[in-house]
């Protein structure tokens, strides 16, 4: 299982130099400012579109994919059984799991669908209420259509949400780890 997960490490990694359009990335660190937590929702979305494109264009790397992403979905669930899993990340967690078409092709088919039922139901609910504009956002090509489908999420998300749960969009020490990763300054 250790070489998968690391192939599948490395494959993510190599989806995003293939797929990722650095422009958005740019424009979304900037858009962050006046709407806190969207760069998360973006990364999510962006993320899983390009590991999706490599699995669409190579599919023999799906296997190796699933091996790196099962320990974090794994530990994502027990998160949530313990309340754990903030508010923002079980978001997330949410849009990967619609949005992934490569945990659906696999014989773990269950992956996915156990896991969006640990998930709170009021973003359960609103999450499948943006089922469409995620799939859209994680199945294209164009950068440019991830980029405004997380305006548009963030925005619903923004109106459906107390607060409360708003504040739980505030960026943290992890943004800038996330940011310094990807060689932005």
């Amino acid at each position: 299982h250790f070489l998968k997960y690391q192939k599948g490490m490395t494959l993510i990694q190599a989806s995003h130099l293939k797929f990722k359009q650095k422009n958005w990335l740019k424009q979304i660190l900037s858009d962050n400012k006046d709407k806190p937590g969207i760069f998360r929702l973006w990364h999510t979305l962006d993320d899983t579109r390009c590991e999706n494109l490599l699995t669409s264009s190579l599919p023999g790397t799906t296997k190796n994919l699933i091996e790196f992403i099962k320990p974090s979905v794994e530990l994502a669930k027990t998160s949530i059984k313990i309340g754990e899993l903030p508010f923002i990340q079980q978001i997330q967690l949410g849009i990967f799991l619609i949005g992934s078409t490569y945990i659906k092709e696999t014989p773990e088919k269950n992956l996915d669908t156990n896991t969006m039922l640990l998930i709170e139901p009021k973003i359960t609910k609103t999450i499948k209420t943006l089922e469409t504009k995620i799939k859209e956002a994680c199945k294209t090509t164009d950068g440019e259509i991830a980029y405004k489908c997380s305006h548009e999420i963030y925005d619903l998300i923004s109106q459906k949400f107390t607060e409360e749960d708003r504040e739980n969009f505030t960026e943290d020490k992890i943004l800038d780890s996330e940011i310094e990763e990807m060689g932005v300054e």
